[in-house]
């Protein structure tokens, strides 16, 4: 009765989808998209929020609705209190290789030489993952930013 729980991962899972049973440095929804279960006392049982989050909105949620902090979330997080419905614009996902930019309409999946691959996100269907549809491209300002002696510290 007076107690919160707070169910989540650090990513999703394969299952299966597109033949493969583990996680890696892919970006398909089954691996990106994680779960997130709560129960709170007072709070409607069984309603499900159909938004993007992230585990940045945690504590922003518990310093609020929990401890009663009034000061703003942005003094200590860049999270934002979960049930206040707030969708990220975009996001980034990471794995032991790589790092995605997660936004509504695409994907963007770099890579440590430098190369990246931009990927369109179709509503209702599968994101595409590394390595599928688009050869990778190099963006020749960040290339050579990174091989400017100056720039490494």
């Amino acid at each position: 009765e007076n107690t919160i729980v707070i169910f989540t991962s650090d990513h999703g899972e394969m299952l299966g989808d597109h033949g493969l049973y583990i996680k890696g440095p892919f970006v398909y929804d089954p691996a990106i998209q994680v779960p997130l279960i709560v129960s709170w006392p007072g709070r409607e049982s069984g309603a499900v929020y159909d938004y993007r989050t992230s585990h940045y909105d945690v504590v922003p949620t518990l310093m609020r609705d929990l401890f009663g902090c009034s000061n703003p979330a942005s003094d200590y997080s860049v999270g934002h209190n979960l049930f206040e419905g707030r969708a990220w614009d975009w996001m980034v996902a990471g794995s032991y290789f790589n790092y995605a930019v997660l936004e509504p309409d695409q994907i963007t999946v770099t890579f440590p030489n430098g190369m990246y691959e931009v990927h369109p996100r179709r509503h209702g269907a599968e994101s595409v993952a590394h390595g599928a549809a688009a050869a990778p491209r190099a963006d020749r300002s960040l290339i050579r930013c990174i091989d400017e002696p100056s720039s490494r510290k």
